[in-house]
């Protein structure tokens, strides 16, 4: 692994998430991608790339447990000093301390 500063940028295959990914690779940082719609984590990935950045792809669903360990262990491996949690999903219009212990997996 080089000696470069990371940045973990959850929900980064389009929108918000892919520019603030590409910013960041502009300042020469790592990205660790995230995402589950694979073409658009490529668009990502050729952004980076015109950038003369580096990335590590990590695809899937937040929902899905093993994604969570995926970009964990991925996030260890680099040294991650920056953490951009993007990922959004739709919720019902309620207050956040209304949700439930395990809500957020069932939406």
């Amino acid at each position: 692994m080089e000696n470069k500063k990371s940045v973990l940028v959850t929900g980064s295959s389009r929108g918000l998430g892919r520019e603030i990914a590409l910013k960041f690779a502009s300042e020469g940082y790592h990205i660790i991608i995230h995402g589950r719609d694979s073409k658009a984590l490529e668009q990502t990935i050729q952004g980076i790339l015109q950038l003369g950045g580096t990335y590590t792809k990590v695809e899937g669903d937040l929902r899905d447990r093993s994604t969570i360990a995926r970009l964990g262990n991925v996030s260890r491996d680099h040294g991650v000093s920056v953490l951009v949690n993007n990922a959004a999903i739709h919720c019902p219009n309620i207050p956040l301390e209304q949700f439930e212990d395990g809500e957020f997996y069932d939406l």
